[in-house]
């Protein structure tokens, strides 16, 4: 039984791994199809991607969203 759970363990390692691996290419392929997407909006509505912003900055907080003790800014 224990050839059976080295083998099971084996699997699972092997498994997760390619899920990791998986996951990470994704997530570049994500990050460059975002940029490209922001570079044609940027050629269409100028201003839309300011040079030196950080792309892996937070976003702005939810609408309704308490921030820092102060209450959401009524709308204009």
């Amino acid at each position: 039984m224990a050839g059976g759970a080295e083998a099971a363990k084996n699997f699972l390692e092997s498994a997760f791994n390619k899920t990791k691996e998986v996951v990470g290419n994704a997530a570049i392929s994500t990050k460059g199809l975002a940029d490209v997407a922001i570079a044609n909006v940027s050629k269409i509505i100028p201003g839309q991607a300011a040079a030196g912003t950080d792309p892996n900055a937070a976003a702005p907080p939810a609408p309704g969203t308490v921030v820092n003790g102060q209450p959401p800014a009524p709308p204009q």
